[in-house]
């Protein structure tokens, strides 16, 4: 696991930490984010553990509509 965490870094020329984030960013969804990288949702959620990092989801009220 650390090894593919090392060949993101190196692909991308930065942290895993940073480009987790901004794919996060784009993609949404942990599911998204691991078939954009080739890898199964599971072991993105313990890449995510590893780094500290937490996904949250943030709901808001939906209009109302009469």
């Amino acid at each position: 696991m650390a090894n593919k965490l090392k060949e993101l870094e190196a692909a991308h020329g930065r942290p895993a930490r940073e480009v987790l984030q901004e794919m996060f960013d784009r993609y949404q969804t942990q599911v998204a984010v691991a078939n954009h990288l080739g890898i199964s949702q599971g072991t993105l959620s313990l890449w995510l553990l590893r780094l500290g990092l937490e996904q949250r989801t943030v709901l808001v009220e939906r209009e109302r509509t009469s």
